[in-house]
């Protein structure tokens, strides 16, 4: 497998590694499809087949879902496929993060006797919307027991000195999120937001911790949008080891699209997929904790490809 960071995941019996494996043979299936002068509906049924398992050993891999959505209009643009074939390819797209999160929900139930999806993903959606927060934002709430836990989580983050506003003159609000991210997302928001339901069985407190963090993010997000996006885009080109570097490919992604429009060629839309395979996954990460290395290499191979192919091929047509 090409791997071009030094952390072992190839041999490892590990979600990376299994997910890397399973990310190449889809996209294998996924190219074949796209580019083949027709399709089957037994290839439509392999490629979600491949994507349902990648997606159930790594969630992160539902940034696939969005493009794949764009892809089949943009193939409709192209070729202007027949309106079931059409239809059959959106729904299986579709279907594959519903039936994901079904799945999930259903091993809980049997494992752990709750219909629940796996927890988590609240508090990490939360921590970036805490850390801008300020405490004035509890009048955003309704719900008094949102209130509190905002509150109580809150003066633990004021407590730590771990909160945007106490940033002392000088200091680089990302870097001082990204290295004080474990204090606000394991330590505050997992482990106090889970004392504060200290009354409830251990995976009530889990479960509820998780669902409250979901509730209080919306409303924070939206108080401090630029805040939040500005934190989103600085993670996205701080991993991307610069911001020329990631506008690079903002600006290839356009190019690519305003050529596709012009021309339907495949070589267009291999480099709008290349774009949007890469920038997708920045954003999905970037949206819920600081991007390292693990979460990201599984693209770096498309940096090569687009070498090559503008270095040597500059005018193919496939």
């Amino acid at each position: 497998m090409p791997v071009f960071f030094q952390n072992k995941v190839a041999n490892s019996i590990l979600s990376e590694g299994l997910s890397y494996a399973f990310y190449l043979l889809f996209l294998s299936v996924f190219f074949n499809l796209i580019l083949a002068k027709s399709q089957t509906y037994k290839q439509y049924f392999w490629a979600a087949f491949i994507l349902f398992l990648l997606i159930n050993i790594r969630g992160q891999f539902l940034f696939l879902i969005p493009l794949l959505l764009f892809v089949v209009l943009l193939k409709q643009y192209q070729k202007k496929l027949a309106f079931k074939n059409v239809l059959i390819a959106l729904l299986l797209v579709i279907s594959v993060p519903i039936l994901s999160i079904l799945s999930d929900k259903t091993y809980h139930k049997i494992q752990h006797n709750h219909f629940t999806s796996t927890p988590w993903t609240g508090i990490q959606l939360a921590a970036v919307p805490m850390f801008v927060s300020q405490e004035k934002d509890s009048i955003l709430f309704k719900n008094d027991l949102e209130k509190k836990y905002f509150l109580y989580i809150y003066k633990q983050l004021e407590k730590e000195k771990v909160l945007k506003s106490q940033l002392q003159t000088g200091t680089y609000d990302f870097t001082f999120y990204y290295d004080n991210f474990g204090v606000i997302c394991n330590e505050t928001l997992s482990n106090y937001g889970e004392t504060f339901f200290k009354n409830e069985s251990i995976d009530q407190r889990v479960i509820k911790n998780d669902k409250i963090t979901f509730a209080i993010t919306f409303p924070l997000l939206k108080a401090h949008f630029v805040d939040w996006f500005s934190l989103l885009f600085k993670n996205m080109y701080v991993s991307f080891f610069s911001i020329s570097f990631l506008v690079t490919f903002i600006v290839l992604f356009g190019i690519a699209l305003f050529g596709f429009i012009q021309t339907k060629s495949n070589i267009n839309l291999l480099l709008l997929i290349f774009s949007l395979l890469i920038l997708l996954n920045l954003l999905l990460v970037a949206i819920v904790e600081p991007i390292i290395d693990r979460y990201i290499f599984y693209n770096h191979w498309i940096f090569l490809v687009i070498i090559v192919y503008l270095l040597e091929k500059k005018s193919v047509k496939i």
